[in-house]
């Protein structure tokens, strides 16, 4: 990912080193590119979510993990991504965050783009990882 120079402006949030059997061995627009190979080759820190806030009062948010419709079911994922569509919005956030209904698998399931079974998506984390591959 790159950001702004000396990440001005720019507040992680959630951050890691990924393992480097995490990415596939080819080239890949989205996620396997030289560039990504070697930031984790050298134990880069990745940033997976951040804000930002800019000179003239604007607010972003930026997100890598919401296309795994799975992670929608851990209520604290979703709680700090209402957090921040909140604050980019100047809003007030509660002290315990932003509430919200967990989905059940079966509203998760109505806006998948294909078939799954969820008891294998819930046994092995990076099985639709390892499908887009």
């Amino acid at each position: 990912m790159r950001f702004r120079k000396d990440m001005e402006g720019v507040t992680p949030i959630l951050s890691a080193v990924p393992p480097q059997d995490l990415l596939p061995e080819k080239d890949h627009h989205h996620n396997s590119t030289p560039d990504a190979r070697a930031a984790v080759a050298r134990r880069d820190l990745q940033h997976v979510m951040w804000v930002s806030e800019n000179e003239n009062g604007s607010r972003g948010f930026g997100f890598t993990g919401g296309h795994f419709h799975d992670n929608w079911q851990d209520d604290n994922l979703r709680t700090v991504v209402l957090n921040a569509i909140a604050w980019i919005a100047h809003r007030e956030i509660p002290e315990s965050g932003i509430p919200s209904q967990t989905p059940t698998m079966e509203e998760l399931k109505e806006n998948q783009d294909f078939e799954y079974d969820a008891s294998k998506i819930r046994d092995d984390k990076y099985a639709d990882r390892r499908r887009h591959r």
